[in-house]
């Protein structure tokens, strides 16, 4: 970072850094970005009208827009935007949204786009406040897929003005490309998705697809940054490339929850000594948490272990990064792991439990007395010859000495359903010595594997 100080005025050149991955210094750029600004303090001009080279060139992108889902009604994403404690925090935020449409032509020595420079007459905003502002717009925004982690500003206390601008990682012909592409991969998906579905169904749709069309990206933990695709990290990378790191899932439930009328966030953490991205959802009235990367595990069958979980549950084995409003300006404007690029502007409390998937959709086991429902889910399971059947022992139950009464001590529970359904089928049966078991405590579930003779 670069500091000029005279009086009340200051220059920086940030750099904010992504959660997956950061830019280098551009401190050389800065009189590019605001070109009255030399290398000494005594050239500095008081005046807020910033000049900028070649300022007809910037090219205008039309505005990112889907057709959406004709059976529901899409919500614009607003819930960091709702945080921001400063009028001009939010002023520049909209500002900045627009900004991102124009971009100029020509790369510099940073081998990255400026976006057109936003310049607030009449307000003064420290750097924490940029920095807080542009991650609300990149948290509630994850449709602008070609925003740069490398922004500019100038300020001037004294006079009470702050100019912003962003970057891009793409020239606008090939944003233009890509956006087209994404647009038609989001608007395929949206004319597939049924209607009559309740928000849960919306969003189990929306997780099924994403874990059936995207692989995740298990390269990019060998690869160097500057080799890696920063499509990962996108809807692009999800919905066109089909390959994906967890910001790259995250955004992409973000992006088709909002499109289908679910409110949905993105949740910044740690998880197995990694930086990690999940989602909060909104399902009636409640709020949830997935991570569809954790659920992308299996192919020979959908896991849902991370669908719909409560606080308690998530933080058995993930971290939440903290909230801008417990952190000081210093960290905010830090380049440690804990700073603007890795706080969370808004995480909900999620305390229900009604819409975590197994509570759901599998039988629950109440009691060694009252099986019916358990025979019954074997039964159908097996009428359909499906490999494995999943069941939720009730939170009333001890989960441990639950599971070995059933499998692995006498007088064996389970097993005696699978010998009543077996003479409930006419023409297969379940081949009872060759079962095998999956157990989950943290989710209180249970799945066991189906063979057949």
């Amino acid at each position: 970072m670069k500091s000029l100080i005279k009086k009340s005025t200051f220059i920086f050149l940030s750099i904010s850094l992504t959660l997956s991955f950061c830019s280098c210094s551009f401190v050389d750029n800065i009189k590019d970005m605001f070109s009255q600004i030399n290398d000494t303090v005594s050239n500095l001009t008081s005046s807020v009208d910033l000049e900028e080279t070649d300022t007809d060139k910037y090219i205008r992108l039309d505005e990112f827009s889907f057709k959406y889902c004709e059976h529901y009604e899409n919500i614009v994403c607003r819930m960091s935007y709702n945080q921001l404690e400063n009028e001009g925090e939010k002023k520049l935020y909209n500002e900045l949204l627009t900004s991102l449409y124009y971009i100029y032509p020509e790369a510099k020595d940073t081998y990255e786009y400026k976006t057109k420079q936003i310049v607030l007459d009449d307000i003064f905003l420290t750097e924490a406040q940029v920095r807080t502002s542009i991650k609300a717009l990149t948290d509630d925004n994850p449709q602008i897929f070609w925003t740069s982690s490398t922004f500019g500003y100038l300020m001037d206390e004294e006079k009470g003005y702050t100019a912003v601008q962003l970057y891009s990682f793409y020239p606008p012909d090939e944003i233009k490309t890509r956006i087209d592409q994404l647009k038609d991969a989001v608007d395929d998906f949206f004319s597939r998705v049924p209607s009559g579905l309740s928000e849960y169904e919306r969003e189990k749709y929306v997780h099924d697809e994403i874990i059936d069309m995207c692989e995740y990206d298990e390269s990019v933990k060998e690869s160097k940054e500057k080799e890696r695709d920063y499509n990962i990290y996108n809807p692009y990378g999800v919905m066109v490339k089909n390959l994906a790191v967890c910001e790259g899932y995250a955004r992409t439930m973000q992006l088709l929850l909002n499109g289908l009328g679910v409110n949905c966030v993105g949740i910044i953490g740690r998880a197995r000594d990694e930086l990690h991205m999940w989602n909060a959802v909104k399902i009636d009235g409640s709020w949830y948490y997935v991570d569809s990367t954790w659920d992308d595990v299996e192919k020979n069958f959908m896991m849902y272990d991370y669908f719909n979980i409560n606080t308690e549950e998530l933080k058995k084995d993930h971290e939440f990064l903290p909230l801008f409003t417990d952190m000081t300006d210093s960290e905010i404007c830090g380049d440690e792991e804990i700073s603007a690029s890795s706080m969370n502007i808004f995480i909900p409390q999620c305390e229900e439990h009604k819409y975590n998937y197994y509570f759901k959709e599998c039988p629950h086991f109440y009691s060694f007395d009252d099986y019916g429902d358990i025979e019954n889910a074997i039964f159908d399971a097996a009428k359909n010859s499906k490999e494995y059947v999943q069941i939720y022992i009730d939170k009333n139950l001890e989960f441990d000495s639950t599971i070995a009464l059933l499998f692995y001590s006498d007088p064996h529970y389970f097993f005696n359903y699978v010998r009543a359904v077996n003479d409930r089928l006419p023409d297969y049966s379940i081949d009872d010595s060759n079962l095998s078991v999956s157990e989950n405590d943290r989710l209180s579930t249970v799945t066991v594997f189906l063979k057949y003779i």
